[in-house]
């Protein structure tokens, strides 16, 4: 399953859209399960930075 949780975030993301991102994709894995593949569109969303961090916080949902 594909989608981007990002909204209007380019380049850098706040702390607050950092944690309703976050929320979103928590929601849409406890709703979907561990039976699907999740594909979190970000390409050149971010800098390798603000990348990096978020790819940390996403990791822990597959």
């Amino acid at each position: 399953m594909k989608f981007d949780p990002f909204g209007g975030a380019h380049r850098a993301i706040d702390r607050q859209s950092e944690r309703l991102s976050i929320d979103i994709v928590r929601a849409v894995r406890d709703t979907v399960g561990l039976d699907v593949d999740l594909c979190i569109e970000a390409h050149d969303r971010f800098t390798v930075t603000h990348a990096i961090r978020m790819a940390r916080y996403l990791r822990n949902f597959r």
